[in-house]
């Protein structure tokens, strides 16, 4: 970050204070002034904070979810080694789930970016996400999403079976 980026994120990141915006108003948020240098490569894209901000208001109007899988912020220093919700696909992953692979379950699912790629293979994709803000995310990708903590997924996972590869 350069120092502008660190003048407007250290009351923040280091004063303890917490940013409140109007989630119904995202747009009026967001700085143009910012370095190019993050375009494509920092942040999180607007049609995707809209998708999530309609998810919030489903959950504030009772329509969906509100819950948990399991906790995946780590005790380190600024968050380092958590788990990341909004995640490219995985090269390695992909590479090591076979072709013709027709069932996946994947637990702790971010946006689904990985379970994405392997739709596209032609496999069914049952995910149990994160949270339920970035399981809508996955559920627009057209994956079946169980939402829950990790013992209610499991048991609406209920009776299925699995073969490992």
């Amino acid at each position: 970050m350069g120092l502008p980026e660190t003048a407007a994120t250290d009351p923040y990141t280091r004063c303890g204070f917490r940013k409140v915006i109007c989630i119904s108003a995202t747009g009026r948020f967001s700085h143009s002034s910012l370095p190019n240098r993050y375009i494509g490569g920092m942040g999180t894209p607007l049609p995707r904070i809209k998708e999530q901000v309609q998810t919030l208001m489903g959950i504030c109007n009772g329509t969906h979810p509100a819950i948990t899988l399991c906790e995946v912020e780590s005790k380190l220093i600024h968050g380092r080694w958590s788990k990341r919700y909004d995640e490219k696909p995985c090269p390695e992953l992909l590479a090591m789930v076979p072709q013709g692979v027709r069932t996946v379950l994947s637990i702790g699912c971010g946006s689904g970016a990985t379970e994405g790629n392997l739709k596209q293979r032609g496999a069914k994709i049952t995910v149990l996400p994160l949270d339920s803000v970035i399981g809508a995310a996955s559920a627009h990708l057209g994956l079946e999403v169980i939402y829950g903590t990790m013992e209610e997924c499991f048991n609406r996972l209920g009776e299925r079976t699995s073969t490992a590869f």
